[in-house]
């Protein structure tokens, strides 16, 4: 027997659990006659652990294979807890059977699945007729519909002939073979006259059969008894004295008739197995469901890479929609028994026939209330050798306005969202991946941060591409593991639907607002196109309080389709012992202030160390996210990779961050292109850019002509056919005087060579203070060759920069250019002359000349700083007034739980001394804790393990090499 139960946070069935049993025969004995059963200890709103207190009840609906149990007075154990003081009542709780086995060799439709007129009628898309179906095999057609349906008339009572068209089951093959043939043939062949009987064998009893014999059909025997080929037909329940027959109307296989088409034979859905091979209800799509053995395909997540049957154009077994993993390919039993019986030795689960009469189906009784347990079951059906059958029983809880189990309203609605889950497939919407949530604890502080594994889930439901409808994230925090600080957010019935988030992100793609589909009558709300975020700090926190906190993924759901949005679980709960069970997306903290004399880790010198080869304007910054991370003493140093951009200029292109004292890289060739956030955390830390331009370029605020009048410039990278151009990150001067200040180099543009010559400028880096080479295009010489002239737009001059093609090179590439604005509008606007500069300041961003280090001093303790934080050593609260709001809530007994007194802000390691003012010691405590947190909790017990009373207390610090500090306790009542 294999067993698991499965829970989702979806609203419309988050109050219940999905209860899958897998039964198998591993044995060799046929077992034809098998019932499942269940048993409930009720005890509803029992909070002891002697068992409940009597007054419990139950009762049962057929039409939905629902039982359910409820306490008579709603009060439970513990009255006081429950309506004499709060009044609300205790609720209900059920059981339902949502898939159990059919019996898939009785010949007959048992789920009335296969009836067209039915409204559980299965085939996709309503198909009636002939229809090709895939199988493990290939396509086969089958005839959707088929089959003659059961009447009462079946049921009467019919002599038998010799001649007479008989079906005989052999019941001893696994899938109970059918032959069709008369009396007197099958005496004949087992050399019998047509006086003598027939005998067949079945569980160990003989069934006899003869000329005149009267055939009629006892329910609930697993035998045909008419030997039409139908087993037990005329099943039903007996209710007053009347008889509800299961099956009629219901699809059957008419052995005796030779028409394939109109006999059922071929109806996939009459006695469909979920091993036979047979798409019954064709649903497999081979666009979506082709992936395989493994069940998953190319985008979806853990995908191994193909296997065994991906997209080979058949059904395989594991994959969706297909045998195992399609529910629906079941006829199923349902709900056949339920007994409620008082508690005591008349009932014991060890007594297998007391417990064979409790499940025999058609069996229904109820004990008046009082201490009772509840059985309820499904049956009969075969479980021949080897063979497996599947129950999925839905575990359901419902709160109640009434008492005494009146009240079912909300049972039965969320009973009909279990068994839609079911049909489904259990492919409801699903909410996004649940993420992995860190936080930071600090004075007043916790951070936040999660990861985007929720980002890229698949939604099997969706019809966004890939599935992939994940929408935002919502932030809870509560002091209490039920969440009940959040606001809660109810429907119409009172029920608590949502609760309302402390924060929210959202994507930033026009989704935003409230939800247009409601669940259960309450519109979720999806957020304000935020944009999301991966990291939250919370400086409402109170220091020494403990905190619940939750980041839960949610999608959009679909208007379309008429799906609610769905939110992923955020699990906390906390034992009696004290130990808290939670999901990755829920941390439990508790800030505290720092030790005394406590210094944030930082830099040395408070700076980033330049490389010699640096020209960047930018700047680097860094913020600390988890001190506890922190390396002391580490050296860091950050290095750059340079692009062109669109406009052909320098830009960043990436970085590097190596951590140089231990020789990992932390971060590579990382994109310099930061989100909303920046960059990751490293080591406890997280840089980021100031003043990185997007490309290098000219800042035109702060370059210009020493005068005014000269004829407005152009600067620019220089660019004339393909050659080749190396931009220099620096800020230049261009001098001017008169001709022979400086001299050009060669330089061949295209095809024109530019020849040395004297000019009446040169160029200076103002960065390094060195000469820049160059090239003049001398083409205006009106005022004499080598002058930087303008005259018309076809004799305009040009000066290049001109730079190493590589370090140490005495090739010369071009770099810049500057020329004369064509725009001005007089002819005669003033050229450059002696006393004249030309200033050139560039956005210079990091390239990958640029490199950065930078040590960072791991959080530490001064002691100079610790003896004058002694001073701000607090009891909190002081006064104590008989209980605090930092004190747990006891979850499993009346009162409040263990009481606490915090002190703060405390040396790393301290004696606390508490004295009565009579001077008698009540208690010492040890503090030795971690740097940052610099609180130490006293329970309020004495040394000898008793509550201390209420009065005026003394206490006393001590910490070696720092000093003491001496303070009051006020306990009041």
């Amino acid at each position: 027997m294999y067993m698991r139960g499965m829970q989702w946070s979806k609203g419309l069935i988050q109050d219940g659990v999905f209860v899958i049993t897998d039964f198998k025969n591993i044995g060799t004995y046929q077992h034809t006659k098998v019932v499942f059963g269940y048993k409930i200890g009720n005890n509803v709103g029992d909070t002891h652990t002697v068992g409940g207190d009597g007054g419990d009840g139950g009762s049962y609906n057929i039409e939905n294979n629902l039982a359910w149990t409820w306490d008579q007075d709603g009060l439970a154990s513990n009255a006081a807890a429950w309506g004499t003081t709060y009044g609300i009542h205790t609720g209900v709780f059920g059981a339902c059977f949502l898939e159990s086995p059919g019996d898939p060799y009785d010949g007959i439709d048992n789920d009335n699945d296969g009836n067209p007129s039915s409204p559980n009628y299965g085939m996709n898309n309503k198909e009636v007729g002939p229809v090709t179906l895939q199988t493990a095999n290939g396509p086969k057609t089958f005839y959707a519909g088929s089959g003659p349906t059961i009447t009462t008339d079946m049921f009467k009572p019919k002599i038998l002939g010799l001649n007479d068209i008989i079906v005989l089951i052999d019941y001893n093959d696994p899938h109970y073979r059918r032959v069709v043939t008369t009396l007197a043939d099958t005496l004949a062949k087992l050399g019998k006259t047509a006086s003598d009987t027939l005998v067949i064998s079945f569980n160990g009893f003989p069934h006899n059969f003869f000329v005149g014999d009267t055939l009629k059909e006892i329910g609930d025997n697993l035998f045909d008894d008419n030997l039409n080929g139908i087993i037990d037909e005329n099943r039903g329940v007996t209710t007053n004295g009347v008889i509800n027959y299961l099956y009629v109307d219901h699809k059957y296989i008419d052995y005796t008739s030779t028409d394939v088409t109109t006999n059922g034979s071929l109806n996939p859905l009459i006695d469909e197995r979920r091993d036979d091979g047979i798409d019954n209800n064709g649903n497999w799509d081979p666009s979506k469901d082709d992936v395989g053995a493994d069940g998953l395909g190319v985008k979806d997540k853990g995908y191994p890479g193909p296997d065994k049957g991906e997209g080979d154009g058949r059904p395989s077994v594991g994959e969706p929609h297909f045998d195992k993993t399609d529910i629906n390919e079941s006829d199923m039993v349902g709900l056949t028994s339920f007994y409620l019986y008082a508690w005591g030795s008349a009932y014991n689960q060890w007594d297998d026939e007391v417990m064979w009469q409790i499940f025999t189906p058609g069996t229904f009784f109820a004990a008046p209330p009082g201490n009772v347990e509840l059985g309820y079951g499904s049956g009969y059906f075969p479980l021949p050798p080897g063979a497996t059958e599947r129950f999925s029983i839905g575990l359901i809880a419902a709160d109640c306005d009434l008492p005494n189990g009146s009240d079912t309203a909300r049972l039965f609605r969320t009973q009909a969202n279990f068994n839609k889950a079911y049909l489904m497939n259990y492919n409801f919407a699903k909410a996004p991946d649940i993420p992995i949530l860190k936080a930071v604890v600090g004075d007043h502080k916790v951070t936040l941060f999660w990861d985007t594994t929720a980002e890229v889930s698949v939604d099997p439901t969706s019809t966004d591409p890939g599935g992939r409808d994940f929408e935002g994230y919502k932030i809870y925090r509560s002091t209490d593991p039920g969440w009940n600080d959040c606001m809660p957010i109810t429907n119409g019935y009172g029920d608590v639907i949502f609760r309302k988030p402390i924060a929210q992100f959202d994507l930033n793609n026009g989704i935003k607002g409230f939800a247009k589909t409601a669940t259960q009558g309450v519109h979720f709300y999806l957020g304000d196109d935020t944009g999301l975020k991966h990291m939250w700090v919370d400086t409402t926190a109170q220091n020494g309080q403990t905190y619940y906190y939750a980041i839960a993924s949610y999608d959009h759901g679909s208007d379309s389709a008429n799906i609610d949005p769905s939110e992923c679980s955020k699990f906390v709960a906390v034992q009696a012992s004290g130990e808290v069970m939670k999901g990755t997306n829920v941390v439990v903290v508790k800030p505290e202030a720092p030790s005394a004399g406590y210094v944030q880790p930082h830099l040395t010198d408070s700076r980033f160390t330049s490389g010699p080869n640096n020209t960047t304007t930018g700047m680097l910054d860094y913020k600390i996210i988890n001190p506890q991370l922190i390396k002391g003493n580490h050296t860091y140093r950050v290095t750059f990779e340079d692009a062109l951009s669109s406009n052909s200029l320098s830009m960043t292109k990436s970085f590097t961050l190596i951590d140089s004292t231990s020789n990992d890289t932390l971060l590579s060739k990382y994109s310099a292109t930061a989100t909303g956030e920046g960059f990751p955390f490293t080591d406890g830390f997280q840089l980021s850019f100031a003043n990185n331009p997007a490309e290098l370029k000219i800042d035109t605020s702060r370059s210009g002509w020493s005068r005014k009048v000269i004829r407005p410039y152009l600067f620019k990278n220089f660019s004339y056919s393909n050659l080749p151009v190396k931009l220099i990150p620096a800020n230049f001067k261009i001098i001017f005087d008169t001709v022979g200040i400086d001299t050009s180099k060669l330089f061949l543009r295209g095809s024109t060579s530019l020849n040395a010559i004297p000019v009446n400028f040169k160029i200076i880096n103002t960065l390094t203070n060195q000469k820049v080479s160059c090239a003049l295009w001398d083409r205006d010489k009106t005022g004499g060759a080598g002058k930087f002239t303008y005259k018309s737009l076809a004799l305009q001059d040009q000066i290049i920069f001109l730079t190493p093609y590589k370090s140490g090179s005495d090739s010369l590439i071009a770099s810049w250019e500057v020329d004369f604005a064509t725009t001005a509008t007089a002819p005669d606007t003033v050229m450059p002359g002696p006393g004249d500069t030309l200033y050139l300041n560039l956005d210079r961003p990091f390239l990958s000349n640029d490199t950065f280090e930078f040590t960072i001093l791991a959080p530490t303790v001064d002691a100079q700083l610790a003896k004058s934080d002694l001073d701000k050593i607090r009891v909190v609260p002081n006064p104590y007034i008989v209980t605090n709001a930092w004190e747990p809530v006891n979850t499993y007994s009346s009162g409040h739980g263990e009481r606490r007194l915090h002190f703060t802000h405390l040396p790393a390691n301290c004696v606390i001394k508490i004295f009565t003012v009579n001077g008698q010691l009540v208690k010492t405590l040890y503090h030795n804790n971690a740097i940052d947190n610099g609180t130490e909790i006293w329970n309020m017990l004495s040394k000898d393990n008793l509550e201390i009373s209420y009065g005026i207390y003394i206490y006393h610090v001590k910490a070696e090499g720092i000093g003491e500090k001496t303070g009051k306790i006020l306990v009041l009542k």
